[in-house]
Order: C-alpha cells, then structure tokens, then sequence
C-alpha cells in the first residue's frame, strides 16, 4: 500500500489524537469544552470509559464477538457519526475497536463527545446477548 501525498503513512499504527489539527470539529462552533466537574459526573454514567487528560480524549476499546459485530458497531456508529457531525478517532482490529473521543474546536471535550460515548455503549450492548459480551480495558 503507498501513502498518498500529505495522507497517512499506510504502515502507522492508529494513535491516540494528540490535539493536531484535522480531528473532530463541533458543527456549531457555539459548543463549549466541558467543564472538569461535569466530566467528572459524566464518567459515572460511563464506567467503561477513561478520562486521558494529557490528549484531552475520552477513550475505550470494545472487543466484540467476531469482526463482522465489529465492523457492524463501527457502520451503526459512523452513520450517528455523519448525523451529528461528530466523528471518532478509533482504530479496529479484527474484533477490538478502540475509540478516542475529542472535539478539537474546543481543545478539549464536549457534549458531543459524551453523547457519542452513550451512543456507542447502547450500540455494542445491542451487538451483543449481554452486556458481558464485551471486554473492557480501561486503557486501549
């Protein structure tokens, strides 16, 4: 595979987001990076997802099934992606997906961010006969 001018290299290995320009832009440039006490209340609603402050990301690796469950979650959640204008950084490998979520408009997280994790967590639990179907690592 050749890297295209100005593309990625074909042969890197997904990262986490590192603040860099081109990531994930607020479709309404009036959204407001969350405020630490509310992201701090939000983790409680989402055990499975970890606060990585020094990349400014909400992140989680969902391991599914088989790739197929996988790549289901991933079409399931790129549509939601499209609707709200907000797209993840994630990386898949056969059955993983890791997710790093952030809104570069705002150098930090949002509500964006939060409503994509509550999405994705409903989607996997749906790709599964129960929630224990899925592992979690509390650091993808």
């Amino acid at each position: 595979m050749k890297a295209e001018p100005g593309g990625p290299d074909p042969h890197h290995h997904a990262q986490a987001p590192t603040g860099a320009p081109g990531g994930c832009h607020a479709a309404d440039s009036g959204v407001q990076a969350l405020a630490a006490s509310a992201l701090q209340e939000a983790l409680i609603r989402l055990p499975h997802w970890h606060h990585e402050p020094e990349r400014a990301t909400l992140a989680r690796r969902f391991v599914f099934a088989d790739f197929a469950q996988a790549f289901g979650f991933m079409t399931e959640m790129a549509i939601w992606s499209e609707k709200h204008d907000h797209h993840p950084h994630w990386c898949n490998l056969h059955r993983r997906v890791d997710v790093f979520l952030t809104t570069h408009d705002v150098d930090g997280l949002s509500a964006l961010d939060l409503a994509w994790a509550q999405a994705a967590d409903a989607a996997a639990v749906q790709r599964t006969a129960s929630s224990d179907a899925i592992s979690v690592a509390a650091n993808p």
